[in-house]
């Protein structure tokens, strides 16, 4: 597989050094913006009771809203720039364009199917198409009681060329932690509808 197919992410040069523009430590008092109103603000998790005290609170909000353009909500969220990472393409083996049969929706959720994928057309993860691969899609229910749309893409994986790359054995690799404290932190979430597609990989997804 070509090294430079899909190059990995690049972090971008900053428009300022943070070193040089430290915070100040007297913040002024927490103000509503246009993105983070009084409601949104108190979504905010500062950990238990006295963790934070206030001044630690007061420059925390003060840091969130001096950098509200990096945060977005559910309905905000969209894909990186091509500043950070190219558009990724499937690479693939020859292959003829499949068409395969919907999966039916059923009535009593199909409300809640479309305005899902209204959402998603709106956050410019979903798109028109006119292409001649035809995918099946269906719901299944998250924990919250709503919808996740699933994208069946069998077809696809036959004819993606695989990653010839294996996992770390486990075992070896749990092993260096015997007897060690070790913390992390993960965003299990973060990889998800992120990256965009390449124009000549889009038309793989339809559905």
């Amino acid at each position: 597989m070509p090294q430079d197919l899909n190059p990995p992410l690049e972090r971008p040069e900053l428009l300022r050094d943070p070193y040089e523009t430290p915070l100040s430590p007297n913040p002024p008092l927490c103000v509503e913006t246009l993105k983070f109103k009084k409601e949104r603000i108190s979504m905010i998790n500062f950990g238990p009771s006295g963790w934070l005290s206030e001044e630690e609170k007061r420059l925390s909000k003060n840091a969130i809203l001096l950098r509200e353009r990096a945060i977005s909500f559910c309905e905000e969220r969209g894909v990186l720039k091509h500043s950070y990472g190219k558009p990724y393409k499937i690479p693939l083996i020859p292959h003829e364009p499949w068409q395969k049969k919907p999966i039916p929706i059923p009535k009593l959720i199909f409300p809640q199917f479309i305005e899902l994928v209204r959402a998603r057309i709106g956050t410019g993860l979903y798109e028109q198409s006119t292409s001649s691969y035809n995918s099946p899609v269906f719901c299944v229910a998250k924990a919250n009681g709503k919808l996740r749309i699933v994208h069946d893409l069998q077809d696809l994986n036959q004819v993606t060329i695989k990653d010839a790359g294996l996992p770390l054995n486990v075992d070896k690799f749990v092993g260096s932690f015997s007897g060690r404290a070790c913390y992390g932190l993960g965003d299990i979430m973060g990889g998800y509808d992120v990256r965009e597609l390449d124009i000549t990989t889009i038309p793989l997804t339809t559905f």
